[in-house]
């Protein structure tokens, strides 16, 4: 793992969580530090006064936006949201990728230089979701999106072949919500690859009884802070289609 030292940056945070933190920069501009900082506030880490909420999102998404690259085009999914796709030249079939960001930061452009050497390496045109963050779009916006995205797809001249679906963190709790919504059409997916998503937003007792010093790397605090964006008012999280 990079740690704080490989980046070039010093930055103040518990023991361990300079390998941790990194790990999650996507950016290209901007200082190393600066990032470092904002990542470290928006998980809880930094050492001073935290930003107000607005603005520790809104730094966020500055940072940690992806970058476009000349592999990818956006087409738009009817009355649906903006998708990134990267082609491949003689395709086998596509991948529908959910970016994480704690369902609020993070975009379709998100890893795209890796995104496009997935795409090279499996003969799979990639179609990467942007759908909407909260929390100015709380739930059900995301997964109404996701969930477009995929029916659109399954209807398209892209998934003619075979069907993939990839989400990490928010992304994967996205992805699982949208085989939920899809129900028998569910099939249609020949494979599901899920990296560390959260999938009971109601809490497992692993992460209701663990304390952010056990944690720091994304600390329970920080996790119900995320939760609470996406759903504002929602009364019973263990629905099928918030809680998959």
């Amino acid at each position: 793992m990079l740690g704080t030292a490989a980046l070039g940056a010093t930055v103040s945070l518990p023991a361990g969580a300079d390998e941790l933190v990194p790990l999650r920069i996507h950016c290209s501009d901007g200082s190393q530090a600066e990032q470092l900082k904002i990542v470290a506030d928006l998980q809880g880490l930094g050492s001073g006064p935290r930003l107000p909420p607005a603005e520790r999102i809104e730094a966020a998404r500055r940072w940690l936006a992806g970058q476009e690259t000349s592999a990818g085009e956006w087409l738009d999914v009817p009355n649906g949201p903006r998708v990134r796709v990267i082609r491949h030249p003689t395709p086998r079939g596509a991948l529908l990728q959910l970016h994480g960001g704690g369902w609020c930061v993070g975009a379709a452009t998100s890893g795209e230089e890796q995104l496009a050497r997935l795409s090279q390496a499996t003969a799979l045109t990639v179609v990467s979701v942007d759908y909407r963050l909260a929390p100015e779009h709380p739930y059900p916006a995301g997964p109404d999106d996701c969930l477009k995205a995929a029916l659109w797809l399954l209807e398209s001249e892209l998934g003619q072949g075979q069907l993939y679906l990839r989400g990490s963190s928010a992304g994967a709790h996205l992805a699982a919500s949208t085989l939920v919504g899809l129900g028998a059409r569910a099939a249609r997916f020949a494979g599901v690859v899920l990296y560390y998503g959260v999938y009971d937003l109601a809490g497992t007792p692993s992460r209701l009884l663990a304390s952010d010093a056990e944690h720091p790397d994304l600390t329970p605090t920080s996790m119900e802070e995320y939760t609470l964006w996406f759903l504002p008012q929602c009364a019973d999280r263990r629905q099928a289609g918030i809680s998959p």
